[in-house]
């Protein structure tokens, strides 16, 4: 959420923005129908200010015995009057926060200009794609061949669902496991959060246009399933007010993550990279802002450390206004270079700044009993175990059909060596 303030005095900054992530928005509505219900609202608190003067003169006038006939038939026009105003104030503020909620966050003045993730610029690169004299497999084809998956799913559940099974599904726990020890000992907390959220929760932790798009809904509940543990997480400090003593707030949260995947296309459709069911390994914190920069950095730094020790190439990327997520005000992706040559998205790292705290309301007081401001947070993917998988099959098969475990997951696998088919 925007602060009301630069939307009512620097409009021009958030149309900066807009413009740079090449979206509409009717910002002039928005700062309309604010004033409406400033000006309503201000009505209203001059009725409330007229009824407690007029309830004093009734109260002196009956405790002298005097008649009020006067000022009851004046109290009462009053009433009338102020509930009129209070409605009309009440569906003006439903308007205006609805739009408010639904404005993007102001974009970091790094992020570069463009619409489309073709305009993303590339950050930096590590590892090379592996030279081999055979064919490589994708991940599927290698996942049917080992007896790894059991597209069963597909017909039980739906599409973007799989039966993982033996060493696939010893591999996703190993991933897991490998990921929490590297980030509990430096000194992140560990958290498993709840797996679905009230609705009216998860529309300030998230966008809301995309919110019933993305999200699975719990029939007959306010509830939603989480589409990543970044909402619990935030949620979880909403209506906080820590001291500054207590920041950065640091965890790695496990959780099975849940998503629609609306709209999806092309070559990796199928298969582990568009699972509707995965689980994953989030890194959150929450600082104060002028710290954001620091945790960012190290957030990405955990992320690119561990996808080193699995030896899985990659790059990273700055994402595109356009394709920067609307809660957030700046992305990096990590990109895992596949089978096919391509990269692909494996993991993000995001600062929301102020954003989502204002929406959850969670601040800290800059001095004791003193000011008080509202928080950072940011959020990085740790590991997502279905993409990650994929990058494992694609990157570490050999001429056999075979997988080679990446050596710092072979502790987790029983000291196993290989996938082969049994």
């Amino acid at each position: 959420m925007i602060p009301i303030k630069i939307i009512r005095e620097d409009p021009e900054k958030i149309m900066e923005t807009l413009k740079k992530r090449g979206k509409e928005f009717p910002l002039e509505e928005l700062r309309e129908i604010d004033k409406k219900w400033r000006k309503r609202k201000k009505e209203a608190d001059k009725l409330r200010h007229k009824r407690n003067n007029i309830g004093e003169k009734i109260a002196e006038k009956k405790k002298k015995g005097k008649q009020a006939e006067e000022e009851i038939e004046k109290m009462q026009e009053i009433k009338k009057e102020l509930e009129e105003k209070e409605e009309e104030t009440k569906k003006l503020n439903h308007k205006r926060e609805k739009l408010w909620m639904s404005l993007p966050n102001l974009l970091d003045s790094e992020v570069p200009k463009g619409e489309t993730e073709e305009d993303n610029k590339e950050i930096s690169k590590w590892g090379e794609k592996l030279e081999r004299n055979f064919k490589t497999k994708t991940h599927l084809e290698l996942a049917r061949e080992l007896n790894l998956i059991d597209e069963k799913a597909s017909e039980v559940t739906g599409e973007g669902f799989y039966y993982l099974k033996n060493d696939l599904a010893m591999l996703g726990i190993a991933l897991q496991k490998f990921t929490i020890d590297k980030l509990t000992e430096k000194g992140y907390e560990l958290i498993e959060p709840p797996f679905m959220l009230r609705e009216k929760i998860y529309k300030k932790a998230t966008n809301v246009d995309k919110f019933k798009e993305d999200m699975y809904g719990v029939k007959d509940t306010d509830k939603y399933l989480i589409g990543t543990s970044e909402h619990p997480m935030a949620a979880m400090h909403k209506d906080e007010v820590y001291q500054k003593e207590e920041l950065p707030k640091k965890y790695v949260a496990i959780s099975p993550c849940f998503r629609k995947e609306a709209g999806t296309h092309g070559k990796y459709r199928k298969g582990l990279y568009r699972m509707h069911q995965f689980n994953k390994i989030e890194q959150f914190i929450v600082c104060k802002p002028e710290n954001e920069e620091k945790y960012f950095k190290e957030l990405q730094e955990n992320a690119e450390e561990i996808y080193q020790e699995l030896k899985i190439p990659y790059r990273v990327v700055i994402l595109c206004g356009g394709d920067t997520p609307k809660t957030q005000a700046k992305t990096y992706d990590v990109e895992a270079l596949m089978a096919d040559g391509e990269y692909r998205e494996i993991g993000s790292n995001s600062t929301s700044k102020d954003y989502q705290a204002r929406r959850m309301n969670i601040k800290y007081e800059k001095e004791k009993y003193g000011e008080r401001e509202y928080v950072y947070t940011l959020n990085n993917t740790g590991v997502a175990t279905s993409r990650t998988m994929l990058a494992i099959m694609e990157n570490h098969q050999n001429e056999k059909g075979e997988i080679n475990i990446p050596k710092a997951l072979q502790p987790y696998m029983n000291g196993k060596k290989k996938i082969k088919k049994k």
